[in-house]
């Protein structure tokens, strides 16, 4: 473990009289640190019951030689043996490489459950097991909801529209196909003066442009290769739009000619558009068929998930009932052993009657972090 210290000198006696107690009580946590020249963490270590909770807290860890270098956090190198417990902060299961700030160890219980009963490490572990596999099958469930819903709706949907665009570039197709463009045969249409000369033409364009009384408003700009021509502006740029069934659009420039052959190309798109199309509702109906399986696809850890919750609902119920049954018998146990007169003072008493120091507000700046073995 990494631990740095905001701690307090008082609570040395204490870990010496648990040290010196250790082997008075069936269970014990001990924390070794790596000894540099460098500032590391006090040994110390902590006793109680098979079966009890062993916590510790921000004024456990002790820097040394310096005690004022502040904490900065206790970073997880290694686990207890699993026979021994199991570490965490509050109900979360710590794993190695985990780390713990001061702030969290400051407001939140670091504790050890010690047990000898291996029934509990078993039920840690399908703890830490079940929830992995619930939040898989959460997973799954919403993966399933997604596929659902684009069953019901955006495939269907996605499908026919792309349905209208084949049927309009097929009726489209016909027209452009009626019409082929030919270098020494051009004609073109525009506000009503047929022209049979590309710069001609492109200049009639250029001067419609020019004419446009309200830019928001298309106007009716003339024929080309079979389909009518409308004159816009979108803010930054005149366009002309040519429509039989589906909207073929090209922007202008203030190249006369270049306009022309624009326009053409725009028309001349449509046969690739019509099998860029088809592609596309092909890949949609393969989806919508994965989609479909995927939605009805079963949780594949679905069993395992089952068996590991009956027998985690077993253990809980187990050992909820030896508990139940013991009662306050660990508390009367630790009554009974100070009243005996031991020579080894007692660890719970000396807890009971230290007095732990105010907590010293924790600094901005990250002090010295130290390995424990």
């Amino acid at each position: 473990m990494k631990r740095s210290a905001s701690l307090r000198r008082g609570l040395a006696p204490v870990l010496a009289l648990a040290l010196a107690c250790s082997l008075s009580l069936p269970s014990s946590a001990f924390f070794w640190s790596k000894k540099t020249d460098a500032p590391y963490v006090e040994d110390f270590s902590k006793n109680g019951l098979t079966g009890s909770s062993i916590t510790f807290d921000i004024t456990d860890f002790t820097v040394r030689p310096d005690s004022k270098t502040p904490l900065s956090g206790v970073t997880i190198d290694s686990l207890p043996d699993p026979g021994a417990g199991s570490l965490c902060v509050g109900d979360q299961l710590l794993q190695p490489g985990a780390y713990v700030d001061a702030t969290a160890l400051s407001y939140a219980e670091v504790k050890m459950l010690a047990t000898g009963d291996t029934r509990i490490k078993e039920k840690m572990d399908l703890d830490i097991q079940v929830t992995k596999l619930k939040m898989l099958k959460s997973n799954h469930q919403a993966q399933q909801y997604e596929m659902q819903d684009k069953v019901r709706g955006y495939y269907p949907n996605k499908i026919k529209e792309t349905q209208l665009y084949i049927d309009c570039l097929n009726a489209d197709l016909p027209v452009l196909e009626a019409h082929p463009a030919k270098e020494d045969a051009f004609s073109m249409t525009v506000m009503g003066t047929a022209y049979t000369e590309r710069k001609e033409a492109g200049k009639a364009i250029v001067a419609a442009c020019r004419l446009m009384d309200d830019p928001g408003k298309e106007i009716e700009l003339g024929e080309y290769r079979g389909f009518p021509m409308k004159l816009c502006f979108d803010g930054a740029k005149f366009k002309v739009t040519m429509k039989q069934h589906l909207t073929h659009t090209a922007e202008l420039s203030d190249d006369v000619v270049g306009n022309i052959t624009r326009i053409n190309n725009a028309l001349e798109k449509i046969p690739q558009s019509l099998e860029r199309h088809k592609e596309n509702m092909a890949r949609l109906h393969k989806e919508l068929e994965s989609a479909k399986e995927e939605a009805e696809r079963p949780f594949a850890q679905e069993a395992e998930l089952l068996e590991k919750s009956a027998r985690l609902a077993e253990l809980n119920t187990v050992l909820d009932n030896e508990e139940k049954g013991r009662g306050g018998e660990p508390a009367r146990k630790l009554e009974e052993d100070e009243g005996r007169g031991n020579e080894k003072p007692s660890i719970l008493k000396s807890l009971k009657e230290y007095e732990r120091p105010a907590p010293v507000p924790y600094g901005a700046e990250r002090g010295q972090e130290r390995e424990a073995i």
